[in-house]
């Protein structure tokens, strides 16, 4: 069943009005009929079956038959702190966080990161990518939205003393014992990626030491960033149970 993402307040007296672009997207790009069914999704832990029960010239009502309970994301849950990369990936990267129950994305700048400066960081990148989250979470089936946080320097960065903070580096430093890091029953999991030049060795001291992040490896191999976000929540996933 085709699945999309309404503003709740659409919802009107046990019935959707589906509009603009929404409208645009089922009545003319997917050609859904009237007589025909669907699911929407908006905030709460539901998702609603519906059917077209009337399409206009640039409206469409859309009565509930039925509502579905949608579980809530488990704990701990996961934050990914990710050192922005060139813009072109972080919409594939906000797609997949999304299916794998990211539940707060904190981009920042680094040395090493594409950007140098959050105050350069567009306001448009960040429209984009709660665009690209609702078209995501639709696919995906999850309705609590991912909060999108504002860019801002790695140094500024603050973790709650109940959550665990892990740091993915390639350098040559002495390295956590990811299996003892992870015997922690945090309130949240947050992971640390660089961006194509990873970290420098002195963020990650300063860094490490100040929030009290554990520094790991993931390997001998240098992971892209698509490729470490990916691997880096899938372990974490799989850990806790997620």
């Amino acid at each position: 069943m085709r699945r999309f993402w309404i503003d709740r307040s659409c919802l009107q007296d046990n019935k959707f009005l589906i509009k603009g672009s929404l409208y645009h997207h089922i009545c003319r790009v997917s050609q859904i009929k009237k007589g025909e069914t669907l699911d929407l999704f908006c905030e709460g832990l539901q998702k609603y079956e519906v059917v077209l029960s009337s399409v206009f010239s640039s409206k469409a009502i859309a009565d509930i038959l039925k509502i579905h309970p949608v579980p809530p994301l488990k704990k701990p849950y996961l934050h990914l702190a990710l050192s922005l990369p060139k813009p072109s990936k972080v919409g594939f990267l906000i797609e997949k966080m999304v299916e794998l129950g990211v539940k707060e994305f904190h981009p920042f700048v680094s040395d090493f990161s594409f950007f140098k400066n959050p105050a350069k960081f567009s306001s448009v990148h960040q429209k984009r990518w709660n665009k690209i989250a609702q078209q995501s979470m639709a696919l995906s089936g999850r309705t609590e939205p991912i909060s999108i946080y504002p860019c801002q320097f790695l140094q500024e960065i603050r973790i709650p003393k109940s959550d665990l903070a892990l740091l993915a580096y390639e350098g040559k430093n002495p390295k956590t014992n990811l299996k003892n890091a992870l015997k922690a029953s945090p309130q949240a999991l947050w992971l640390f990626i660089g961006s194509e030049g990873g970290f420098s060795l002195n963020e990650v001291e300063e860094f490490s030491k100040k929030s009290k992040a554990f520094v790991f490896s993931m390997g001998e191999r240098i992971l892209k960033v698509e490729t470490a976000c990916l691997f880096g929540l899938s372990l974490l996933k799989y850990h806790y149970h997620l």
